[in-house]
């Protein structure tokens, strides 16, 4: 006797007719906007419910925005700026959209209990991470569920970001294997780092420590492998997409295809082993083409090891130091049977900053250089006249002047110092 063609069904919409499950129609308070506010656009993002996360890499925009004003500090009660409504217009658009999307109520149409297998995906973003799993039967795949959340605003790195995003999918795991019998779970992430840990037998940081103890004791009777961030459905919902992007999203919806044929399985190289060769081969390429003049008294390099990687990327001095101290220790311990490791030391700090130095002074000022190393008989530069220049031994150069006749080690001096960090600024505004 009951004419509806929809079933509430814990909070969703059960369609009889078609056999899919729909989203409730939300009911749009915000029509004008001058009565846009953070408490506004809260009430109207917590109206979405999703319980199963089938629409989290739409969703997750809205956590996003949401967390841009905290960041920004707006207060509840204040009207938003112009921009910022357009922003959350667009977001608000894209999630009315989604709302439209039909899920179908059955995985697939021809089951076979004894043949699933589950595949969990995890990922993070500097913005989010989060877990997306899907259930695979003979030639179908399908999305099960999916959950993910907000990076915390005090930034942690991202392979912390990744390990946290492994614990969120070995909760999946278990909670769906608990409900869903499966023949084989394998776990997925495009994170060496997270999968170094978690096969790592030397004990770990607390947090670190903590994590892998949680993800090992939930999952330890299943695969953890390594798969391309490219293939990795998980990388959606940490990142968020649009509803255009979402709609006909098959990687999502599906998983990669290389889900129903295992033969087809990722098994590509360590991205960690690569880069680590990559970088040796680099150094070592490196410190080939210095000549035994250039390196200093520790056996370093002092011309082109700063070309390793790019200065403009680094926002203060320090960490360009440290940077270019631990690649001339990298250096270092390739070329010998002695490692050094643990925390920088003094010695280390002081070598890296004779080879930024010289570096920056190479970049920036080739005609001295020129001058000092060929002896030439031309006549000198007015900036070697105006500072009385010279070249130390370790190629750095140096000025002199009255305090230079002092009885100092080095001659080192303030106009010494200034005229080097003035080269340095020189080159980094380069």
């Amino acid at each position: 006797m009951d004419q509806d063609q929809q079933t509430k069904v814990l909070g969703m919409r059960w369609s009889t007719k078609s056999d899919t499950i729909t989203y409730k129609k939300r009911e749009l308070a915000l029509t004008d906007d001058i009565l846009t506010t953070k408490r506004e656009i809260l009430k109207e993002s917590s109206t979405i419910f999703d319980p199963l996360g089938i629409l989290s890499p739409v969703t997750v925009k809205c956590k996003m925005f949401m967390q841009s004003l905290w960041e920004k500090k707006f207060d509840w009660d204040e009207i938003l700026p112009q921009e910022v409504i357009s922003e959350w217009k667009k977001i608000r658009s894209d999630i009315e959209k989604c709302i439209e999307t039909e899920i179908p109520r059955c995985y697939f149409t021809n089951p076979t209990p004894k043949d699933r297998t589950l595949h969990i995906f995890t990922d993070a973003s500097f913005k989010a991470y989060g877990a997306c799993t899907y259930l695979v039967s003979g030639n179908e795949s399908k999305l099960v569920m999916a959950r993910n959340r907000v990076a915390p605003l005090k930034q942690h790195t991202i392979p912390k970001l990744e390990l946290t995003a492994a614990v969120i999918g070995a909760r999946l795991c278990d909670y769906i294997t608990s409900s869903i019998y499966c023949k084989r779970v394998i776990l997925w992430r495009d994170s060496q780092i997270v999968l170094k840990w978690l096969c790592s037998p030397k004990s770990q940081k607390p947090f670190v420590g903590n994590s892998d103890k949680e993800i090992m004791a939930l999952t330890n009777s299943h695969e953890w492998r390594y798969c391309p961030t490219e293939s990795n459905p998980a990388d959606l919902l940490s990142r968020g997409i649009s509803f255009g992007k979402f709609k006909y999203n098959t990687l999502w919806m599906n998983g990669p295809s290389w889900l129903l044929h295992e033969e087809n399985f990722p098994v590509g190289e360590d991205p960690l082993a690569t880069f680590v060769t990559s970088i040796t081969d680099t150094c070592e390429a490196v410190a080939g083409t210095v000549s035994a003049e250039e390196h200093n008294a520790n056996g370093l390099t002092s011309g082109n090891v700063a070309d390793i990687f790019n200065v403009n990327r680094f926002s203060s001095y320090k960490r360009i130091l440290h940077v270019t101290a631990y690649v001339l220790r990298f250096i270092s311990n390739c070329r010998s049977t002695h490692k050094v490791h643990g925390m920088l030391n003094s010695l280390e700090i002081d070598s890296a900053s004779r080879v930024l130095i010289a570096h920056a002074q190479k970049k920036n000022y080739p005609d001295i250089i020129k001058y000092f190393e060929k002896n030439c008989r031309q006549t000198k530069p007015n900036l070697i006249r105006q500072l009385d220049l010279f070249m130390d031994e370790d190629r750095i150069i140096r000025c002199g002047g009255r305090i230079g006749n002092a009885a100092l080690h080095e001659k080192i001096n303030l106009q010494t110092l200034s005229f080097q960090m003035h080269m340095f600024l020189a080159y980094t505004q380069v």
